[in-house]
This record gives structure tokens, sequence and C-alpha cells, in this order.
């Protein structure tokens, strides 16, 4: 190899060098930006299911005298189920005399007064009505006490009672009554729930129907602590839009997009995911609900949504410094190459051609001398 290839080599390997380290650099952080935005945004889901979680372990009031009382009154007929049957048919009629009548006879007054007392205490404290309805029935799926009128005595044939009866808790999907509280709208769920006594005696069930606007609530507040570059959105069993935090949606819309599914038809654990939409690129990241937990069993799933332009912006402007940089250094390459190199190149080789001159025996061959190196030293 050329002396001059040598000198050329030598200038232009730093600005590589700062190329192939940049672009390493802006690699390693960028993946590793990366996978702190999705642990950060995995505990973020997590804790907003946990909390979630909390909000709906309410505890139910221990209602097991009055559900006795009931079973033994029951139990001593002959066919207690007709008779519940009976009931029922007379609770639907258009006679409101009979049914203040049934009401008397068959509800438990002190139960039934103090669940409508603490569902109005509830909604003074919280400031929003948080039950719709509370109902205790029997044993026999008759109704021991409610905490308002309802429009049957009998439940067993429900699913909902069925459900908790043989599971001990039924969740039910979410719903959405416009009308709720005459003045807003408000998303549903009924929590029913096995009682039994204390040797595990089967003795009825309790179902509530309750709002979950603190549930709401939460995801807005969790919402607002990641910006407004990114979402956090609660979806349903069936994957209908529950809340985006802080932002106005249509009430139970197909949420599926804000869901990437293996190939079975399942969502994964934790992920996350770049995908496209509207030309933007969107980070998901997903967090599995822990065992055990009402959310896991409502089938609810949260899911933050970032910015990948935002959420990446440091690892973009580093890789812009990178390129600069590599671009300012290989300028500088240039230059010195031009200054240095190419000089030292033309006297090398005018000093060659001397060389073979006087070797031809071209004895009177002389070389101009410039600069005060070692090069015109030896010309």
């Amino acid at each position: 190899m050329k002396l001059s290839s040598k000198l050329l080599l030598t200038t232009l390997v730093p600005p590589v060098l700062i190329w192939v380290v940049g672009f390493y650099v802006e690699r390693i952080s960028e993946e590793t930006l990366q996978g702190a935005i999705e642990e950060a945004a995995e505990a973020a889901v997590s804790s907003v299911q946990d909390e979630i979680d909390r909000i709906l372990r309410t505890r139910t009031s221990r209602v097991r005298r009055a559900l006795q009382k009931s079973n033994a009154e029951f139990s001593v007929l002959e066919d207690p189920d007709g008779r519940v049957m009976e009931i029922d048919r007379l609770w639907r009629g258009d006679e409101p005399v009979e049914k203040e009548v049934l009401v008397d006879q068959f509800l438990d007054e002190s139960l039934s007064m103090d669940l409508m007392e603490t569902l109005e205490m509830l909604k003074e404290v919280s400031g929003y009505k948080v039950f719709r309805e509370v109902i205790v029935t029997n044993a026999y799926g008759g109704n021991v006490a409610q905490s308002g009128m309802t429009t049957h005595y009998r439940y067993n044939d429900e699913e909902w009672w069925q459900q908790a009866k043989k599971n001990g808790l039924f969740l039910g999907d979410v719903t959405y009554d416009a009308s709720y509280d005459k003045t807003e709208g408000a998303f549903l769920i009924e929590v029913c729930k096995r009682i039994e006594d204390g040797e595990g005696e089967f003795l009825g069930v309790l179902k509530a129907v309750r709002n979950i606007k603190e549930v709401l609530v939460v995801v807005d507040s969790h919402a607002a602590r990641g910006g407004a570059h990114r979402m956090l959105v609660l979806l349903s069993r069936k994957g209908e839009l529950i809340r985006i935090g802080n932002r106005p949606i249509r009430a139970l819309a197909n949420g599926r997009r804000y869901l990437v599914r293996t190939e079975s038809g399942e969502l994964e654990g934790t992920q996350s995911r770049w995908k496209t939409i509207l030309g933007r690129e969107q980070l998901f990241t997903y967090a599995e609900p822990r065992d055990g937990s009402m959310v896991k069993s409502l089938g609810w799933g949260a899911v933050q949504v970032a910015e990948a332009e935002t959420v990446l912006a440091p690892v973009r402007r580093l890789s812009s410094t990178v390129i600069l940089s590599s671009v300012v250094a290989t300028a500088i390459g240039m230059v010195v190459m031009g200054w240095i190199v190419f000089p030292v190149s033309t006297r090398v080789r005018r000093m060659a051609d001397a060389t073979k001159a006087i070797g031809r025996g071209d004895l009177e061959t002389r070389i101009a001398v410039t600069g005060r190196d070692e090069l015109s030293e030896l010309s």
C-alpha cells in the first residue's frame, strides 16, 4: 500500500469511528429509554388496576340473621319454591295495595330501611349516587330486603343469582345508564355475592348495582400524571371503552384498536407493540391484572398509549447530534487531508521520481526543497 493511501486511511479512521460509535450509542440509548418507558408504563397500568380492585372490594353488611329467619319460614312449607313463584306472580300485579301487603309480610323492614339509609348516606358523602339498588334474597330466590321497590320478587331464575350461588361471586358486564341520576349518565356493574352462615351453609345472595364513577376518577388521575402525550385507556371484558383518561368518549364504543392480540385471539400479559395509526407511531403498554383480583374477574384491561415521537424525543435529539458531529468530524478530516496528506503525497512522489532518475544515471536531477521537516532534509 502506498504511503499516501496509508496517510489517507489514517486521516479517515477517526470520523468513521465517530459515526460507528455514535450510531451504537444512539441505538443503545433508544432501547434503554424504550425499556424504561415500558417499565414505567407497566407500573402505572398495574397501579391503576390495583387501585380499581381496592375500590371494588367494598364489604357488604352481614345480613345472616334476616336470611336465616326468612329461610326458616319457607323451609316449613310443603312447597317453598311454589310459594315463591306465587308471591312473585302477585308482586308483578298491578294492584298497589296488594304489593304493599306483600312488602310488609315478606320483606325485612328494618334491613330494607338500613339499606336505604346507607345508600342515601353514601350519596351525601360521595356527592353522587353510588348504588342504583341493593337486593338481598333468601336461599329460595325470594326477596328479603331491598333499597327501593323492585319489579319482581323471585330471582333464582336469573343468571346472576345462579352464578353467585354456584361460584360465590358474580360480576356483571359494564353497562351504561344514560339517565342514571336524572342529571348525568353512569357506568354500572352488578356485584352479586353468595351469603353463607358460619358453617358454610348457603343462606342467599346479595346483589348490588354499583356506579363505578370512582373508578373513572382514578383513571383520570393517573392519566393526568402521564401528561398530554400519554393516554390511559380502560376497557371492558368485551373490549368496549369504559374510559380514556380526561377525554370525552362514546360510552362503550369499540376499543379493540387498543388491543394487540396473539394469533389465538388472546391478549398477552405484558407487552409493548409499535403500531401506525393515522401515520403516527405509538407505544402500547399492557399489564396483566393480578390473579384473584376483581379486575381480573371483571375481565377489564388498562392500556397506556404514548406518542413515540414525544417519548423518544431525547434519543432522536441524540441521533441528530451524533449525525451532526460525524458530519463535522468528516469535514474536518477532509480539510486535514487536503492540508497535510496531499502536499506530503506530492513531495514523496517527486522524491520517488528523482530517485528513479538518479538510478538511471541522471546525476543532474534536483528536488525542490519546501518546508522544514524530515522530507525537506531528505530532499
